[in-house]
């Protein structure tokens, strides 16, 4: 078998995300959740966690590091996009704002 020819990266299914976490006691509930394919890459040997929605892709050793990535990239958009005033973003980041600002329940970056 020629390994050159072998998909060597398989399905292994999909999560949901329904929550961020941005400390201890501040837990963001998510207005729904959001799905993740989850694919094993044996030639890396990793986990790739994508949301087609937001166009994001983490890649871990584990699904629990996966998941962090996960929160991680959401307190950045949060942090980036709904707590600035938003005054020199693009149309694509401000369609990314209102989508967020859905997501997290908010109003003109006042979380929840």
């Amino acid at each position: 078998m020629d390994s050159g020819t072998k998909d060597r990266k398989s399905e292994f299914g999909n999560i949901q995300v329904s929550e961020v976490i941005f400390s201890r006691h501040d837990v963001g509930k998510l207005s729904r959740n959001i799905e993740f394919s989850v694919k094993w890459d044996d030639e890396d040997g990793e986990f790739i966690l994508f949301s087609e929605e937001f166009n994001m892709q983490v890649n871990a050793p584990t699904l629990k590091q996966g998941m962090l990535g996960i929160n991680d990239n959401f307190r950045f958009l949060y942090d980036n996009y709904l707590s600035g005033n938003g005054d020199n973003l693009t149309e694509d980041e401000v369609l990314l704002k209102d989508r967020l600002a859905e997501l997290f329940n908010c109003k003109s970056g006042v979380k929840y």
